[in-house]
């Protein structure tokens, strides 16, 4: 068989994501297969959440010849705006089996009454 193994080159994937309101907490669940633990990185900077991330590198096993290759490495990034809802300092990421999940307390509203002079 003939071989033509292509290089393909692919811009950063945005995760899918899906966001809840499930009372006293916002959730982002997001897919990022293929990625490890290690290579995750979230962030907080003033009102903007980034999430991202990148998969390791596919090689092809000693004395195999590559007919098609559509694997290889792969970065993910997403970015959120962050509302005053939020509690910035309670922020926390768990990633299980291909999926991160950001958990934020929400803060709760307060009202003030202001007196009349």
């Amino acid at each position: 068989m003939k071989t033509n193994t292509p290089t393909i080159e692919y811009a950063p994937r945005r995760p899918l994501v899906d966001i809840s309101d499930r009372g006293d907490v916002i959730v982002i669940e997001a897919d990022m297969p293929g990625v490890s633990k290690d290579s995750i990185r979230a962030e907080l900077k003033d009102d903007e959440l980034v999430i991202a991330g990148k998969t390791a590198s596919f090689e092809a096993p000693d004395k195999a010849t590559s007919l098609l290759r559509e694997r290889g490495e792969y970065e993910y990034s997403r970015s959120f705006v962050l509302g005053p809802e939020v509690d910035k300092a309670s922020i926390t990421a768990e990633y299980t089996n291909g999926t991160l999940v950001v958990t934020m307390k929400k803060v709760q509203p307060r009202s003030y009454s202001i007196a009349i002079t």
